[in-house]
């Protein structure tokens, strides 16, 4: 599971000239490792064809575009958790906190298999909040908030209600990107 975890965390940073170099390597690896059901993995294929095809500039861009200007995609985990939630999340052993969700990641990569599976259950209303947004703008990052859902489906009802009714950035109403102004 290390293997697919640290290759979804990559998927979730800022693109960058060494991944997309390795974009089929980082996917031959997590089919060697077989932690994603094929269908799971088919969902990450129109992610891995962009970071394969498209131009690197233009993938920083969309990238900020999603991540960076909308609280309502943010990759940081705080931004969609209660404050006590986050904290129990986010406790490393070393005692370094991130709730940028790439690190995060790589962080829990270094625990035991059945640790990482609970805290990505624990997690698992996040990454259903964000899947469903990317999926309803078209955007191919869906399939990696997919396949952390389905890495941690052991736990799977601990239900969408914690997060929406503590996140300010969800209401009843389908998600809508904010326009740009520049």
């Amino acid at each position: 599971m290390i293997v697919t975890l640290k290759a979804l965390a990559a998927m979730l940073l800022p693109p960058c000239a060494g991944f997309k170099a390795a974009t089929w390597d980082v996917a031959d690896a997590m089919l060697a490792e077989d932690r994603l059901a094929p269908e799971v993995r088919r969902q990450l294929l129109p992610l891995l064809d962009e970071f394969h095809e498209m131009d690197l500039c233009n993938q920083q861009e969309r990238f900020v575009a999603l991540f960076g200007h909308s609280p309502a995609l943010s990759l940081n985990l705080c931004m969609h958790m209660p404050s006590d939630e986050y904290t129990g999340l986010s406790d490393d052993p070393h005692g370094d906190k991130s709730d940028y969700l790439p690190h995060f990641l790589n962080t829990l990569a270094g625990r035991p298999e059945p640790e990482i599976r609970q805290v990505l259950a624990e997690a698992a209303p996040v990454f259903a909040l964000l899947a469903i947004r990317l999926e309803a703008i078209g955007s191919s990052y869906a399939g990696v908030f997919r396949a952390l859902l389905y890495l941690g489906a052991t736990a799977r009802d601990l239900g969408h209600r914690t997060v929406r009714a503590h996140s300010p950035y969800i209401a009843d109403r389908p998600y809508k990107p904010a326009r740009s102004g520049r």
